[in-house]
């Protein structure tokens, strides 16, 4: 794949974009800097997502170099008004997926593009509407 002469620099620890990355043939490293994923109170839906994504990017924008690309991502879920984070333990991905199941929620992700030239990004929404999930089904799922 030609990516310009751009060196690609994913800054994701997500194994499921490194493989999306590697099934497409891009070619790219990977370099995390952590940083604290927080966002303002008064965000909501998208904006969380687009403001993380910026917080992963700023610690690169003192660090790149021309022909360097950087790539941030995140991915939230939006229902009822709130935010649902990464679930901290089974019990509260089951509690997730219970408060989901036969609901309709907003998923946003958005994705980062740094170069010395500047920031740009994009984001995108999509409503996912569950059927009715069975107990069984929710812990076959957090358990897989």
């Amino acid at each position: 794949m030609n990516t310009n002469g751009y060196q690609i620099i994913l800054a994701s620890a997500s194994p499921r974009r490194q493989a999306y990355f590697n099934e497409l043939g891009i070619p790219h490293k990977v370099q995390v800097i952590p940083v604290e994923e927080n966002y303002p109170k008064e965000a909501k839906g998208a904006e969380i997502a687009v403001h993380i994504i910026h917080q992963k990017a700023m610690p690169f924008r003192s660090i790149i170099q021309p022909q360097q690309l950087v790539i941030t991502a995140d991915t939230i879920v939006w229902h009822q008004n709130r935010y649902l984070g990464k679930p901290s333990s089974e019990k509260e991905a089951v509690s997730m997926l219970k408060a989901l199941s036969n609901a309709t929620h907003q998923v946003t992700t958005a994705v980062g593009f740094l170069t010395v030239n500047g920031f740009e990004w994009i984001a995108e929404t999509s409503e996912v509407t569950f059927r009715k999930l069975t107990d069984t089904e929710i812990h076959r799922y957090v358990t897989s």
